[in-house]
């Protein structure tokens, strides 16, 4: 107002000069002239006018020409020369005020002001002849009454013109309400003034007052009576009374909350926080605050359990007209307890903060009158508390009015279980509150709800909780992680134990304990303990057991016990394992050697192995320590020579190995050098690592001998004897290969023994291992070693397995059945043969208890419900149990006890550990529960053997399968313990179709993925050895949800160490040695180590990938290598460990000729029975060949060989040739011999993949071809199930099957098979070539072997074999292409169809009706090798179409009885371009018989013969270029279909010529699987035969068809004899009728084999 003012002033100025001059002007204007002018200007001017008469100026006095001209002078027109002259003069009336008045109602008061200006009718009238008055349209919001004027002022710059106006200031009072008003100022004139004088009402102000106030209008929830109470408000007084019993909505002050917004009735969203009760101890704020549905802008009535609330767009009160009271936004619910006076104090943070700096506030208050009501204020000791109970809790409460009747239940409501603690007494403080004392209950849980329950005039009231939202805990469940150390040497103890894990609350004084074997150990023993942590001092070993060293320690707190762990008392012990010297006969520690070899001796050490540390010493013939230069005498290893050692003699070699705890142990031998050059045989059975047994692991047994032959004669051949227990085996070299029995295998110097033929033995099993020397028997040599075999722990299943289950108390019967139990060492191949796994097996049904408590702290025992006699099964029924039940309104926990018993070898009594069954009766459901016949855990590599739940490998993928008897079954699997693993069961799994999804239920198994079980990064922490619970949530349409647990325990961290290599260069005839260790407590004979060389990138297992801890070896080719171990799993599908040696191998030969040193290598590795040695040459003389640092072609006929010192030597390819088939001669003869690991099938895979490769030129022998099939074959032939064909050995074979077509088309070209020379007119004109045959007949067989080998369900994966140079030179142009699958269920069956190039599968759904069933479908289609290889007695391009083979693999379920006959339909296509017809066509599918198999003799019949009746046409369709038709077959075989009624055109091609169409043409689309019932679906037929009516000719017309290529149906004359032949559309085809001669004779055709165009 001030700024106006001075503006004022000084446009007055300005205007009265102007006035001045434009007088002047004015006066000077003729009269007559002017009041024309004058009229003109007015009439143009009306605005002007307005404003002349505004401020009292006459018009009709004006000179307007004056106006006009002064206008002119400043360059405006009159109306703007005008404006600017009476701007900023106040009209009449008032005005200048603001339209609108926004502030927030503070603490339910605001005082406000506003500014106006008036001004009177004349000017010559002043504010005093006025009367000033106010309305409001909101008097609820502001009462006119609470306006007030507190200033007028004269404006004293409104003097020219001459006009007169007041400033008014008004102050508002607001009270109590918020919204909107509208506030006018209403000026009426006095007495004073005229009767006309004009009464001035002001524009209305809107005024907002924003937030929110309290009322209580009728319905506080359906705010719409317009008269509304405010309830609060300085000076209110508002008496409110105690709530009399605290019950939920009894006695309870309800409070409608209005909400105003600063901007009318929206805003952006806000949120309110609700502030402390300035006197918690009058009233409660707990669920105070109901909540309103924003949606609708409407209180809900739900209870507000948070401490703030978001205000949405589109809720705001803006009154509208103050009609109504609008939509509540929230309402407010008290529940006062005690005398006193409180306030509720309400905060709006950052309200419209563009407008408002300062935090909105409110609050309520009122005064509470009459009696308290109970209420905990407080509880001291806030916990966790001990789960043995015991404890005390004091409350400090006010309200008991001095009851002695107080009750204090927690609820576990997981559990179904409810704590009564004991009350002790309630002591009046003197100030209005009490203290109340309780001893706790056993209990656990962690959070528990609570309430205090006080008896009030003979009624228990429920006490108010005001401790903030304080809930109960019990102490963790206690959990064992880990002993320091886990075993000692120390019988006599006296050393420090540590145990990690979680102890909440222990505490020995209390009753808190530690056990081994169930023995508590005395607490005076314990040194210290906290929570995590508890160190003690081991007792001696006697005080638990006279005759065990192994035992499992638990903690116990508060009457938990935690899980447990294996504690050992392992004395240190030594012996020296000894390679490279032969056992003095009759000695046990003596060994001599002679000159040529390498001594190696490694310590063996048991017991206590952590930290060890060695130290070797030698001992001279003269009793002296004796040195070895370099030698390194602390590796857990040594090696030296002949030389290395002095003088003829005996020397003693002697060993102290020493461990973390200082213990000491000591061995020697004696090793006695004799004269150089003696002929010596040396033989080192490798001792196996532990015990075994006949089920675990799951594999054979295989000894390994290494074998050296010191000084012997050029060529030296060996044969061997073996013994095992009683057995007795002998092998030489040229052996045939054995069966799958128990054999001498690999070349001799390996003892196989099949799992089935594996069985334990009271006493331990003597090995000996013999080598004779074949050109002097006298020279032989032997050593012995024995191993243990010991029957497998029985193992006690209750039902299906878990460890807890729910019943309802409606169930008429429930049995408990051990009938799931089993002895592992009843194999498969023993159930196969009809044995079952519970054979034998006694039942034991040990103990009942029942509890109220699930941890069955306090428990009685229910021994009246086991059945009196040993019995595998037992019906209780309703009745029995209500007998028994401790409670009709709680559940009991009843827990079942089972073991079973067995008698083993030598009458002793085989065990099993107790199985339990925790059995939840709940007595207020009355439906039954749902009920698993079986959960199986299995392994993703193993899925027909069950898993040891108690050694659990977490790097393995495990396979949890639960299976129910009851329709409809559904489950959901969730990991309870250790605590945090919720989301595993959704991230940690294969979710693909047929497995568990991880949400919702189903009937699929769950597949958790391998290394779940471990750390990761989503669950960081998890240690190896574990305890896991697994729950299992089942339910069907007809049964009640029940939970079953099992439990899962992983073993500890296998770890390898590898020993120092003691030699690190040398030739090809060094042999060097390896050793090394495992860090594992585990069983030991689960593990295998696998010892590698490496060089650029290329590795191979040496020693034939034995699995043994040491290993010989010998590297023929010269270069640097690295050297590593790895650590595996039995099966080969788990790799622990590894560890690479810091010392590189160097090689130097000394022949440079690789060719002439690998011959001679290979022969004497052969006759020596060197089977490691064999592969190690073929696999470095496959690298050499295939790498291009040392391959140069030159010529045609000849290659350049790099050698290693740089030296080029030129070799031929007969060369070449010779030294390759030596090589696979001798790796086939092994592969014959061998019972192949995970990676000895990789090192076999990898070397037929390298010589594979190599040109024709090359491998130009049909017998070269042949032994490379056969090892792979043998491979097929001789892996035991449960050994793992890993990833990179199928990539193996997908290289080199491209190469092989190419090979065996060059060798059926260059040697003809010897079959017939005359074939029938329309026969294959093919040649007969079996290495054809064998190739792709073997490329089936191998592609589907590997790819399919142990996987897991719902596995499929594509392959397509391109071969190398397709189409040119006779070489197939068609791919292989492979569809492997594995199918488990009929949602796996549904997923993904069956489709292989142009043929498809489909499987019929009774396969799979009966559940879950592993099967494998596997579909090859390929070329058409049976007729291109020539043995089909037909001609075709064999371009159209690809044959179809299946596979069906039953290895671990079988197909169902009375399937369909219908049940699988194949879809084969084939491209129709080069024929013409009609299709009316006639389907005749076939199956060919017998099939190829390499290695063997052609049958007499031939190969590939058709059997008409292995299968059955179903429909064919003909579009346009292509035919597909659907045949139903029987099951695995190789397919076809012969078509005929059309008229063939034939093209001349060369045979793989043409274009391949496998995806069909024309009008039927992409092949896709068909349905059960026949019908076209897809696929592209293969195997097509269209057969046409052709009549023969005489003889002189075949040498003009021979030279057109083509044919010309001619009839013949009626006396001739002819064939009536069928023909399919490509020209295969064969003689249907003959016609003979008047004379009888028969016309033959002599149309020869060479003379046929292939079509």
């Amino acid at each position: 107002m001030a700024g106006q003012k001075a503006r004022s002033a000084t446009m007055a100025l300005v205007i009265g000069m102007l006035m001045l001059q434009a007088v002047s002007v004015w006066c000077s204007i003729g009269s007559a002239t002017g009041a024309v002018q004058k009229n003109v200007d007015l009439a143009n001017f009306a605005h002007s006018e307005q404003q002349l008469t505004e401020y009292a100026f006459n018009p009709d006095s004006l000179h307007t020409s004056d106006w006009a001209r002064a206008a002119e002078v400043e360059g405006l027109s009159l109306e703007d020369y005008l404006a600017r002259i009476f701007e900023n003069k106040p009209a009449k009336g008032f005005s200048q005020g603001a339209t609108e008045l926004k502030f927030l109602l503070q603490n339910n008061t605001a005082t406000e002001e506003y500014f106006i200006v008036f001004r009177p009718e004349k000017p010559a009238w002043h504010y005093d002849n006025y009367t000033i008055s106010f309305t409001s349209s909101a008097p609820h919001v502001l009462n006119a009454s609470d306006i007030r004027i507190v200033s007028v002022v004269e404006d004293e710059t409104v003097d020219f013109p001459e006009i007169r106006a007041w400033n008014i200031t008004i102050e508002m009072d607001f009270y109590e309400y918020v919204g909107i008003t509208n506030v006018s100022l209403v000026a009426t004139p006095g007495d004073t003034l005229p009767d006309t004088a004009v009464t001035y009402t002001s524009t209305p102000v809107e005024i907002t007052a924003g937030g929110f106030v309290f009322y209580t209008p009728p319905d506080p929830f359906s705010p719409t009576n317009p008269t509304n109470q405010v309830v609060t408000g300085p000076g209110r007084g508002n008496i409110l009374t105690p709530n009399a019993d605290g019950g939920a909505g009894e006695g309870l002050n309800n409070f409608g909350v209005l909400v105003q917004f600063l901007n009318g009735s929206t805003s952006s969203e806000i949120t309110v926080d609700f502030g402390a009760i300035t006197n918690p101890a009058v009233i409660t704020q707990d669920t105070v605050i109901i909540s309103y549905n924003g949606a609708s802008c409407e209180i809900d009535g739900g209870t507000w359990t948070g401490t703030s609330m978001t205000l949405q767009v589109g809720c705001g009160y803006g009154f509208n007209g103050n009609t109504s009271p609008g939509s509540t936004y929230f309402a407010l619910q008290l529940s006062q307890l005690r005398n006193g006076q409180f306030q509720i104090l309400f905060t709006w943070p950052d309200f419209e903060t563009e407008e408002f700096t300062e935090d909105y506030q409110n609050y309520y208050e009122a005064v509470v009158t009459g009696s308290d009501v109970p209420v905990v204020v407080a509880i001291e000791p806030p916990g966790p508390f001990r789960t043995s109970g015991g404890e005390t809790m004091t409350f400090s409460m006010f309200g008991t009015q001095g009851s002695q009747n107080l009750r204090y239940n927690v609820t576990n409501a997981a559990l179904g279980e409810v704590y009564t603690f004991t009350f002790v007494s309630n002591t009046d403080d003197g100030d209005g509150t009490e203290t109340v004392i309780f001893t706790t209950a056993p209990g656990r849980g962690q959070n528990l709800p609570w309430t205090m329950e006080v008896l009030i005039n003979g009624t228990y009231v429920l006490a108010l909780d005001l401790t903030g939202g304080y809930l109960f805990s019990y102490y963790e469940t206690p959990e064992l992680i880990s002993i320091i150390p886990d075993r000692t040497d120390q019988e006599q103890g006296g050393i420090t134990v540590t145990l990690n894990g979680s102890f909440p609350g222990f505490n020995p004084a209390a009753g808190d304990r530690i056990r081994f074997d169930l023995i508590e150990i005395n607490s005076s023993d314990i040194i210290s303990f906290t929570d995590t942590e508890i160190v003690f001092t081991l007792p001696p070993r006697t005080a638990f057991s006279e005759t065990d060293y192994t035992f499992q320690v638990d903690v116990v707190v508060g009457s938990i016990p935690t899980n447990s762990l294996p504690f050992y008392f392992t004395p240190l012990d030594v012996i020296i394992f000894v390679t490279g010297a032969a056992p003095v006969e009759g000695s046990t520690t003596d060994y001599e050697f002679t000159d040529g070899g390498t001594v190696t001796t490694t310590a063996i050490t048991t017991g206590n192995t952590q930290n060890i540390t060695y130290q070797w010493e030698i001992i001279g013939p003269d009793g002296l320590p004796y040195t070895i230069p370099g030698l390194d005498t602390t590796a857990g290893s040594i090696s030296f020579t002949y030389n290395d050692l002095g003088p003829e003699g005996r020397y003693i070699i002697r060993v102290t190995v020493t461990n973390a705890f200082g213990s000491t142990a000591t061995a020697e031998i004696g090793l006695i050098k004799l004269e150089s050059g003696l002929v010596q045989i040396i033989v080192d059975v490798i001792p196996l690592q532990g015990s075994r047994t006949r089920a675990f692991p799951n594999a054979g047994i295989e000894i390994n001998a290494l074998v050296q032959v010191l000084n012997g004669p050029p060529n030296a051949e060996l044969d061997y004897e073996w013994t095992y227990g009683d057995l007795t085996f002998f092998f030489t070299p040229n052996s045939t290969s054995s069966d799958n029995t128990s054999t001498v295998a690999r070349f001799g110097r390996v003892l196989f023994i099949p799992q089935k033929d594996v069985f334990p033995s009271l006493d331990l099993i003597t090995v000996t291992c013999t080598a004779t020397l074949v050109s002097d028997r006298s020279i032989s040599g032997n050593d012995t070693e024995q191993i243990s075999v010991v029957e497998s722990e029985l193992v006690a299943e209750i039902n299906d397995g878990s460890e807890f289950t729910q019943l309802s108390a409606s169930t008429a019967s429930f049995t408990l059945s051990g009938l799931n139990s089993y002895d592992p060492d009843i194999l498969r191949s023993d159930i196969d043969n009809g044995a079952s796994r519970n054979e034998g097996l006694t039942y034991n049904w040990l103990s009942c208890e029942k509890s109220l408590q699930e941890n069955f702290i306090e428990s009685e025992d229910c021994n009246g419900l086991l059945p009196q006699a040993s019995t595998p099964s037992f019906a209780l029924t309703s009745s029995d149990f209500n007998a028994e039940q401790l409670s009709t309104t709680a559940p009991t926990y009843f827990r079942f006890s089972l073991e079973v018993t067995k008698e083993g070898l030598g009458g002793n009594l085989r065990r099993s550990r107790p199985a339990e069954l925790t059995i939840q009766r709940l007595v207020d459901v009355t439906q039954d529960f749902s009920r698993l016949d079986s959960i199986s855990v299995t392994t993703v590599n193993e899925p027909e053997r069950e898993v040891d739940l108690l050694a659990v490998n977490p790097l393995e993928g495990l396979v949890i399968t639960p299976t129910s008897s009851i329709p409809g079954t559904q489950w959901t699997f969730e990991f309870i313990e250790p605590l945090g693993l919720e989301e595993m069961t959704v991230t940690q799994i294969d979710n693909g179709v047929g497995y568990y999804d991880g949400i919702n239920p189903s009937s699929n198994p769950m597949l958790l993925l391998p290394g779940a079980l471990v750390n990761s990064e989503q669950f960081p922490g998890l240690d190896w050895r574990t305890r896991f619970v697994l729950e299992i949530r089942h339910s069907s349409p007809t049964t009640e949800e029940n939970t079953d647990r099992i439990v899962l325990q992983t073993i500890s961290q296998p770890q390898v160490i590898l020993n120092p290599l003691s030699i690190t260069s040398g030739n090809e005839n060094t042999i060097f040695s390896a050793t090394a260790f495992s860090d594992f407590d585990g069983d030991q004979s689960i593990l295998r180590y696998r010892f590698y060389w490496e060089r650029d990138g290329t590795s191979f297992c040496v020693n034939g990938c034995s699995g043994d801890f040491t290993v010989q070896f010998q590297i023929t080719t010269s270069g640097t290598y690295n050297f590593r171990v790895e650590l595996w799993d039995a099966t080969g599908a788990t790799l622990f460990d590894n560890e690479t040696s810091a010392q590189p191998i160097q090689i130097t030969t000394t022949n440079d000729n690789i060719l002439e040193l690998s011959n001679q290598e290979l022969d004497d590795c052969f006759l020596l029975g060197d089977h490691s040695c064999v592969e190690e040459v073929a696999f470095n003389l496959a690298t050499f060949l295939t790498s291009s640092r040392s391959l140069r072609k030159e010529m045609e006929s000849s290659w350049t060989l790099q050698t290693a010192s740089g030296v080029a030597i030129r070799q031929t390819d007969e060369e070449v040739t010779a030294v390759v088939a030596n090589a696979l001669d001798k790796v086939e003869r092994s592969s014959g011999n061998s019972f192949p690991t995970t990676n000895l099938i990789e090192t076999y895979y990898e070397i037929c993949q390298k010589f594979g490769v190599l040109s024709t030129r090359v491998i130009s022998q049909s017998e070269m071809l042949t032994n490379l099939l056969l090892i792979l074959l043998n491979v097929r032939e001789r892996k035991e199930n449960g050994i793992v064909v890993s990833t990179e050995s199928v990539n193996l074979l997908r290289n080199l099957y491209p190469a092989l077509p190419e090979i065996a088309v060059f060798l059926g070209q260059n040697e003809r098979s010897l079959g017939t020379s005359r074939r029938r007119l329309l026969q294959n004109p093919n040649d007969q070539n079996v290495n054809l045959a064998n190739v792709y007949s073997s490329q089936s067989d191998d592609i589907v072997f590997a790819a399919s080998d142990n996987e897991q369900c719902g596995f499929f994966q594509l392959i397509s074999i391109v071969p190398n140079d397709a189409g040119n030179g006779g070489v197939p142009s068609l791919p292989t292409d492979f569809f492997i699958s594995i199918r488990c269920s009929q949602a796996q069956n549904e997923a993904d169809p069956i489709v292989a190039g142009s043929n498809s599968l489909s499987i019929c759904p009774e396969v799979f009706g009966a559940g879950l069933r592993k099967l494998g479908f596997h579909l090859v289609s390929s070329p058409d090798y049976p007729y291109l290889s020539g043995f089909d007695e037909s001609d075709t391009s064999a371009d159209a179409r690809q044959i179809p083979q299946l596979y069906i693999d039953q290895s671990v379920n079988e197909l169902p009885d009375d399937l369909p006959s219908d049940c699988f339909q194949l879809t084969i296509q084939a491209d129709l371009s080069n024929a013409n017809g009609s299709t009316n066509v006639a389907l005749a599918p076939f199956e060919y018989e017998p099939l190829r198999v390499v290695g063997e003799p052609i049958p007499e019949q031939g190969l590939y013969n058709r059997v008409d009746s292995g299968a059955t046409p179903l429909d064919t369709v003909v579009a346009n270029d292509t035919v597909r038709s659907v045949i139903a077959v029987p099951g695995a075989g190789l397919y076809g279909t012969t078509i005929s009624g059309l008229a063939v055109t034939p093209t001349p091609t060369e045979v793989g010529g043409g274009t391949p169409t496998p995806s069909g043409s024309g009008d039927l689309g992409t092949p896709t699987q068909t349905s059960s019932g026949g019908g076209i679906s897809g696929g592209a037929i293969a195997g097509i035969v269209v057969g046409i009516l052709v009549f023969l000719i005489i003889a002189i017309l075949i040498a003009w068809l021979i030279a057109t290529r083509c044919f010309v149906v001619v009839a013949p004359p009626v006396q001739e004899g002819f064939e009536y032949v069928e023909r399919d559309i490509y020209g295969r085809g064969f003689v249907v009728e003959q016609s003979v001669f008047s004379d009888g004779s028969m016309v033959e055709s002599q149309m020869g084999a060479s003379q046929m165009s292939p079509a």
